[in-house]
């Protein structure tokens, strides 16, 4: 079954209005130069840099960064730099907190986000220059550099693409200049032999020990690249050049360049992404096939020569045997922050994830049976005992504590109610209460399904996107954490999307008149399709990082950021029980996959434990993140340093799918490192109560101990958690 179909939806709902405007514009796209997409823009990848501001912070492709220079020193001049940073560059910052397994690790680190490696400018390029975008998808966007005005024929143009071997510049005419930050020592012209017909290859050695390939591909019937030494850090052509010049760093000298010219000449120029899972199946699969391109017009020599890409430690560790036989596992280039990414030469990849949860429900799953666990072991008394609090909480004023400024806290507050009406009729056995709860939590939705909230809810026609108008009425772009501006529709929208699952599934005849408006929810946030012209492709979730990210139309010299790992699981599960509960089987399946990949991900890049290799040994000692950006990991909040805080924004919300991403064994080393002996205790308000329930899933019969203290104070929850839900999550795993 293919999985990436668009959202089976049945209507726009009448309640959600479009306008034209968006307060920021694009920068580089628009209709004017004809560059615009048939579709909406892209939010939150890993380009979007080049739409924003003046166009010239780093895009990540790892495992090169690129920038457009933009006059920048020290060439000042108006090509594209292409850095490289090595570990030894890293920075890494104070130490943290009390000595544990792995020592007083860093704060934080990252590396040099711009350093010009080399520079692929062209002669005509100057202050004049204007930079474009076209082809923007979820995966792939092509930059164009055009001299004068955004109207003339582009000099160079570079296809990025996640992952890519080398960097490639598309030249039209243009005269080639290549600059570097340092001295190029020599210049070595392999000229054509052993290579490809007419390709000529240049071996330059650097003043700071590096290696430079440079691969020089002319078009049919047109003069090759001469290059010549114009001066200590710049080599210049003799003339103009139609073709494509492509750069690799080599580290390994070693092992020859034989996989580097084998793979010369081709370069990717998209990717297209699919998947498969069958109803009900454990196995899923997903696949990258790669948009092949070359300059020859078709000479057999190319088109059979296979794509040299870079694959992060995730998908090698999923990669299915055809894959792995691809893999140069002597080829590694480190990575800023997702470890050591190995080389591949394949036109496709495919990952295989062969432990979807589907047996996942909205009770809580048991990571030892993976099945989801049921009310069958709760002892009367336990009942008895949970329900009277069940029904305490439930007679909280639901309708005050989502009527509210914002929608990330609004949704919270939806989705903890809907949580205590699901353990009221599914676990608890308490009918009435749970229809009383589930009548007024039906009420309290309807709020923003009828777009009666304070800040109502429109679609921007801009970008291409349902935004909070918080911004528009305001001014500020910051307004509700930046909602306006596209940051963490995921993490927010979410929580609405798992309400809703949630009434859908105590109450069917509730579906039809509301899933329009859920449905515009994913679309939003986790579109599956490009048949869907009315939102970006996966605008949160990033297939090639394995995670999503959260920051939106904000410019930022270290990438994109996410901070919430478990708030980004809790997303993904929402989509996951959103379409089992309105029969949409493709959703289903890809919020099973995604969850798998998400795991897989979370457990390599956020979460470390004992032994973990893929960061610097420096940082990993902090057993967690902190906000994960593209070039830099910082083990802080937005919000404030504490440990509870660091730790406990990548613990809520607890869900069944919570042990999956955070297995128990890791729960209890992060327990036992960071907040036993009292120090949990010692934690003020509602973040004892986030670390008490992570605990539930190491420790069930502690936490529910814990949650079940006669004198429970509820100033130790989380404006998004309930006691009801924590006792409920605990009594479970604990067999009752």
């Amino acid at each position: 079954m293919d999985i990436f179909t668009p959202v089976q939806s049945t209507a726009w709902p009448a309640s959600i209005k479009a306008r034209p405007d968006h307060p920021l514009k694009p920068v580089g796209i628009s209709a004017d130069i004809g560059q615009r997409p048939t579709g909406p823009l892209q939010t939150n990848k890993f380009y979007n840099n080049l739409l924003l501001h003046n166009q010239d912070l780093p895009v990540y492709i790892l495992p090169y960064s690129v920038s457009w220079t933009n006059g920048r020193g020290p060439s000042n001049c108006w090509g594209l730099t292409v850095s490289y940073a090595t570990p030894d560059q890293r920075t890494f910052g104070p130490t943290t907190g009390p000595c544990n397994h792995s020592g007083h690790p860093s704060s934080y680190f990252y590396s040099p986000p711009i350093q010009q490696s080399l520079v692929l400018d062209a002669a005509e390029l100057n202050h004049q220059t204007a930079l474009t975008v076209e082809n923007p998808t979820d995966m792939s966007v092509m930059l164009s550099l055009r001299p004068g005005s955004p109207m003339a024929p582009p000099a160079i143009q570079f296809p990025l693409v996640q992952g890519q071997g080398f960097v490639t510049g598309l030249y039209t005419g243009a005269r080639p200049i290549l600059r570097s930050a340092q001295a190029v020592l020599s210049m070595q012209d392999g000229g054509y032999s052993r290579l490809k017909q007419y390709m000529r290859r240049y071996v330059l050695q650097m003043n700071d020990g590096a290696t430079w390939l440079v691969y020089a591909t002319p078009r049919p019937g047109t003069a090759p690249l001469d290059l010549y030494h114009a001066g200590q850090s710049v080599l210049e052509a003799r003339g103009g050049f139609h073709g494509s010049i492509q750069v690799a760093r080599v580290l390994n000298t070693a092992q020859g360049w034989g996989m580097y010219d084998a793979t010369a000449g081709v370069f990717a120029m998209g990717v297209r992404l699919t998947g498969n899972a069958e109803p009900g199946s454990q196995v899923g699969t997903y696949t990258f096939a790669f948009n092949k391109g070359d300059v020859t017009g078709g000479d057999p020599a190319f088109a059979l020569s296979p794509l040299l890409m870079f694959a992060l430690p995730h998908h090698l560790a999923s990669f299915d045997g055809r894959t792995r036989a691809a893999v140069q596992y002597s080829v590694a280039m480190e990575t800023p922050v997702k470890g050591t990414a190995r080389a591949v030469v394949a036109d496709a990849w495919t990952m295989a994830e062969p432990e979807l949860p589907v047996s996942m429900g909205f009770l809580p799953w048991d990571p030892r049976t993976r099945q989801t666990a049921g009310a069958a072991g709760l002892s009367p008394a336990v009942r008895g005992m949970v329900a009277e609090v069940a029904r305490q909480e439930l007679a909280q004023d639901m309708d005050a504590q989502s009527d509210l400024e914002s929608a990330y806290f609004a949704g919270k507050a939806l989705a903890k109610f809907a949580l205590v009406v699901l353990c009221a009729a599914d676990l608890l056995d308490d009918k009435r209460a749970a229809a009383d709860g589930l009548a007024r939590l039906k009420a309290s939705f309807a709020r923003f399904a009828e777009n009666r909230q304070k800040h109502p809810w429109v679609y921007e026609a801009t970008w291409g996107g349902l935004v909070s108008s918080a911004a528009y009425t305001t001014g500020d772009p910051m307004a509700d954490f930046g909602n306006s501006y596209y940051n963490d529709h995921h993490f927010h929208y979410g929580y609405y999307v798992l309400a809703g699952a949630i009434i859908a599934h105590l109450d069917r005849a509730w579906l039809p008149a509301n899933a329009p408006f859920v449905d515009l929810l994913v679309r939003d946030y986790a579109n599956a399709s490009s048949r869907d012209v009315q939102f970006p492709v996966f605008r949160s979730f990033d297939w090639y990082h394995g995670h999503s990210w959260a920051s939106g139309v904000f410019p930022s010299m270290d990438g994109k950021n996410q901070e919430s790992s478990s708030e980004d699981a809790m997303a993904v599960y929402a989509i996951k029980m959103w379409g089992r509960v309105k029969g949409d089987a493709p959703m289903e399946a890809r919020g099973n996959l995604m969850l798998r990949v998400l795991a897989r991900s979370l457990q390599t890049y956020y979460y470390y434990s004992p032994g973990q290799t893929e960061l610097p040994a420096a940082f990993a000692g902090n057993q967690v993140g902190g906000i994960m950006f593209e070039n830099k990991i910082d083990h802080t909040t937005f919000f404030g340093g504490d440990p509870e805080l660091i730790h406990g924004i990548h613990m809520l919300p607890l869900l069944p799918c919570s042990p999956l991403c955070r297995p128990p064994a890791y729960v209890m080393q992060e327990w036992h490192d960071t907040f036993s002996d009292g120090r949990a205790d010692r934690v003020q308000g509602g973040w004892r109560g986030v670390l008490y329930g992570n605990l539930a899933t190491a420790s069930p019969n502690t936490a529910f101990e814990w949650f079940s203290q006669p004198y429970f104070r509820g100033d130790m929850l989380d404006q998004g958690a309930s006691r009801t839900w924590y006792l409920c999550y605990a009594a479970v795993l604990a067999g009752g």
